[in-house]
């Protein structure tokens, strides 16, 4: 069973063994593992130090959903279009300067390394075929500004990452990328679904100047280390 929960992406680049679980109740499946491992819980419940009692909570986060209906919109700042692998260099750029954002930069065990590699992994991954089902970049002449990385989810979209160059930032990249992305994708799907973590107040902040709607279900997220972690 753990092996099925084994998250390979996370245990690749953390060095150690990471497993996803949606219950506290499968908390205690992993209590006789003696290797240092992550242990990740999705739950809409909360969780008590008494719920896992053999580990040590080294993050708490809340996942918060946000959706839109698609439809056509020419509003557009710059120009866009799907990525191709002669971009994964800007793109990858764009990765190394957006380390912050998520989750993993709360938990005080996760490096500083990591942070700066992961998400560069996650969109190489793309061009391998691994993660998500389409790359849309924003650019200015030859420059790339920023990219939207979609999964199909039946007939909605899921914005699995949204990063933007440093330098262009609060002007309108993101805003483009969203309303290209809902006006391509017209009559092909139905909703745009974002996710961020609520201490994101950026993207907090975006989606609802876009008119996204906050959604009342709220994911908790934990980080449990076993108590004997080195």
């Amino acid at each position: 069973m753990k092996d099925k929960k084994k998250d390979k992406f996370l245990s690749d680049l953390l060095g150690y063994s990471s497993y996803n679980i949606n219950s506290k109740n499968e908390i205690n499946h992993f209590r006789k593992i003696n290797n240092n491992f992550l242990l990740i819980l999705k739950t809409s419940n909360h969780l008590s130090t008494e719920d896992c009692k053999n580990f040590d909570i080294k993050m708490r986060s809340k996942l918060i959903t946000f959706k839109k209906k698609i439809l056509k919109n020419k509003k557009f700042d710059f120009e866009c279009r799907f990525a191709q692998k002669k971009d994964i260099n800007s793109i990858i750029k764009i990765c190394k300067e957006n380390p912050y954002g998520s989750r993993f930069e709360k938990d005080p065990f996760i490096s500083h390394k990591f942070l700066m590699n992961y998400r560069s992994i996650w969109l190489k991954n793309f061009f391998k075929k691994k993660r998500g089902d389409y790359l849309i970049i924003a650019k200015k002449k030859n420059i790339i500004l920023g990219f939207m990385l979609l999964i199909k989810e039946k007939k909605n979209l899921r914005i699995d990452q949204i990063l933007v160059r440093n330098k262009f930032k609060r002007k309108g990249v993101a805003k483009t990328l969203i309303n290209y992305s809902s006006d391509y994708f017209s009559n092909n799907y139905n909703e745009i679904i974002a996710g961020t973590y609520d201490h994101n107040l950026t993207a907090k902040k975006l989606y609802k100047r876009l008119n996204f709607k906050r959604e009342k279900r709220i994911k908790y997220i934990y980080h449990l280390y076993p108590k004997n972690y080195n």
